[in-house]
């Protein structure tokens, strides 16, 4: 069998004081079938200079630059529209990696075709590259699952959920294969972002984590994640991925209320843990939600939070006292909208229509099928009626997802996507 090539993915932005290490430990690797990605993004410093002198002296880099600043996650996914190879290592400009460690995870998935996604051990230093592992309360994947064996991907989402937990690791750790790559990062994650595509990664294949400590992340104050727990991106990407996962979380058998209670609660404590340790003088805004204020940027990034309210369930909003009352009502009418909407668009679709001998849809839970004009042409309801209202249509569609109808007609609406 001839040996898989391997494309390290590297993004690079100002990262001139550690780039010459990063390179070079991927250039040492013992596994010599890979080729180096390098895509600047808009550097200020003499990075460009460096990865194009090494991009000179190895025929296996090839280094491009961006036109404008495109972004961390974004630039992941320019340079995996570059690869070539059937496996997929990201890297990242200030992290080491072990020279036996793509060695290590080629034959992982040498031995286990249905596995999709390989993490190693790692450890930690700091800018001087100190070790720190020690001192650092980074959790290990074999605290959740067993380690150096495949576990199927539905058992390592369900614990990466609840709560959320990168135990996965970060890029410099992680190692998978190119044809389930799918759409590649998601942007609008500023900090998540790693985490939630390992979840989709493993949606339709199994985990593998390797015990060794193969790779080296380095912790320093100019990191993106020190720069994210800053602004409070962490915080709010919290917040959005209960609203993405909604079906994920319906899959591993997760509660959505169960999930942003517990991930809110994180993100909450995060920023009030920031502020404090900072003593951050703040100003209340009187109108949060005003387009024409002018904050600060603590008071900006504090307003993110604020805002991802909105996608909260009213459910839990409802017991949130702080928020104005207007807040409560879009919450409401936005989360029903969109559970109406998505229970009468499942109901009237082919594949349900077409399992309807299978199913006696009105012992389903106990509800009866409602038409579509009950669902969207109601009386007035009060707040109490429609926090009842937005746990029935939840219960229902859950429901539909737990019946054989759903089950069967998977098929059907995978050939009409």
């Amino acid at each position: 069998m001839p040996e898989a090539l391997v494309s390290v993915c590297l993004p690079v932005y100002n990262g001139e004081r550690y780039l010459h290490e990063s390179i070079q430990s991927v250039l040492r690797q013992s596994y010599t079938n890979f080729e180096l990605l390098i895509c600047d993004d808009g550097s200020t410093d003499s990075s460009p200079e460096i990865c194009a002198q090494y991009a000179l002296e190895d025929k296996r880099i090839r280094f491009w630059r961006n036109d404008t600043n495109r972004g961390l996650f974004a630039n992941y996914n320019i340079c995996m529209t570059q690869a070539r190879g059937g496996l997929i290592k990201p890297f990242a400009q200030d992290d080491l990696l072990h020279p036996d460690m793509l060695a290590r995870a080629v034959a992982v998935f040498d031995a286990h075709e249905k596995v999709s996604l390989v993490s190693v051990g790692r450890r930690w230093i700091d800018h001087e590259g100190v070790d720190i592992s020690r001192h650092v309360r980074s959790p290990r994947a074999d605290k959740f699952v067993p380690a150096n064996r495949p576990i199927p991907g539905s058992i390592v989402i369900r614990k990466a959920l609840s709560p959320v937990t990168n135990f996965i690791g970060e890029p410099v750790s992680v190692i998978f294969r190119a044809a389930a790559n799918g759409s590649g990062f998601d942007e609008e994650l500023a900090h998540v972002g790693d985490l939630e595509y390992w979840i989709r990664l493993l949606r339709n294949g199994y985990y593998y984590f390797e015990s060794e400590e193969l790779c080296v992340y380095r912790s320093h104050p100019d990191s993106q994640t020190c720069k994210n727990w800053e602004n409070f991106s962490i915080s709010t990407d919290f917040l959005k991925l209960g609203d993405k996962f909604g079906p994920v979380l319906d899959e591993v058998g997760l509660s959505r209320e169960h999930f942003l209670a517990q991930n809110v609660q994180s993100a909450v404590v995060g920023a009030i843990s920031l502020w404090d340790r900072q003593h951050l003088d703040v100003t209340p805004m009187s109108d949060p939600f005003s387009s024409d204020i002018s904050a600060t940027p603590k008071e900006r990034a504090l307003l993110k939070i604020l805002t991802s309210l909105y996608s909260l369930p009213s459910a839990l909003v409802s017991d949130t006292q702080d928020l104005p009352a207007v807040s409560r009502e879009l919450v409401l009418a936005n989360s029903i909208y969109k559970l109406e909407r998505g229970v009468f668009k499942t109901l009237n679709s082919p594949s349900w229509k077409f399992t309807k001998p299978l199913r006696e849809i009105n012992r389903l839970l106990g509800f009866r099928p409602r038409t579509s004009s009950e669902f969207i042409k109601r009386k007035p309801m009060t707040i109490e009626e429609q926090i009842s209202y937005v746990r029935y249509l939840r219960k229902f569609r859950a429901a539909i997802r737990r019946s054989r109808s759903w089950k069967v007609s998977a098929a059907i609406r995978m050939f009409m996507s």
